[in-house]
């Protein structure tokens, strides 16, 4: 259902569907488990997963109708439970904790509340809109300066303060939903539906450059000069951020199931209902 990578790229962490979901931690570079953990009887999902700063903890949100926030301690081998509490009431599309402290936030439909792993309960907290129009969330990061940022409904990238504020929008996107946002490499990166992706100018508050894919982007990661985005049509770019063109290092199938998969000569052949 989800997946993140730890902020220095060696770890990942995944949630999965079903009565009693699992969550893993992987060595993000062998492929290799490094831990488990399985949540309740009814919690039906992970929908989204994350690590803190230090990787010593992993939070994630489940599927339940209480949308329940769970944070686990992580030694290196083995997950333990550390809190859990009840989330909005409203659907969680996305968690993610901040860079700077053991803070983090939830965002979804009409929501983004703040918690703290350090304080018991997590002391979990709406956002406050003031005069900005309150909308539904698709994602959320955190910067380098302990700013969260999140992808809106309504095409906007909103800018959250440390008091839990908002301090403004960007009207990066023009039309559609922000579907993904990430902060790597030193920049904040937004991706989507109109098939953009955008780097933010986070003091000018104004995109700085954008690079575009003709079709929603559902994600994106830079590391030197490259750029990584993957797109809902199951193509995954890589493309240098200083220009060019760069390339398709996958294909996939674009709509509807999979039906057929064989192996032939050491390669994979699939068949499915985009004909």
């Amino acid at each position: 259902m989800c997946i993140k990578l730890c902020n220095e790229r060696q770890m990942a962490c995944t949630g999965q569907v079903g009565s009693k979901p699992s969550l893993f931690v992987w060595d993000a570079t062998t492929g290799e488990k490094k831990a488990r953990a399985k949540l309740p009887k009814g919690s039906r999902g992970v929908n989204s997963i994350c690590f803190s700063k230090d990787n010593n903890m992993v939070g994630l949100v489940d599927l339940h109708n209480e949308h329940n926030i769970y944070i686990y301690n992580f030694n290196g081998s083995s997950l333990e439970l550390k809190g859990t509490c009840k989330g909005s009431q409203n659907k969680i599309h996305d968690m993610a904790f901040d860079k700077t402290s053991n803070r983090f936030c939830t965002a979804g439909s009409k929501h983004i509340e703040f918690g703290d792993a350090d304080v018991a309960n997590f002391d979990s907290r709406r956002g406050i809109f003031g005069n900005t129009k309150m909308t539904s969330f698709s994602c959320c990061v955190w910067d380098d300066e302990g700013i969260c940022w999140t992808g809106a409904s309504n095409s906007l990238i909103y800018k959250w303060g440390k008091d839990r504020t908002c301090e403004g929008t960007i009207d990066a996107h023009g039309k559609g939903f922000v579907c993904t946002i990430n902060f790597a490499n030193g920049m904040l990166l937004s991706g989507g539906k109109d098939g953009d992706v955008h780097e933010i100018d986070r003091a000018g508050m104004c995109s700085k450059r954008k690079w575009s894919f003709n079709n929603l982007v559902r994600a994106v990661d830079c590391k030197d000069d490259k750029l990584l985005v993957g797109l809902r049509n199951g193509t995954i770019w890589e493309r240098p951020c200083s220009g060019g063109e760069g390339r398709d290092i996958m294909n996939s199938h674009s709509e509807g199931e999979i039906w057929g998969l064989a192996k032939r000569e050491g390669k994979v052949i699939t068949s499915g209902d985009d004909d």
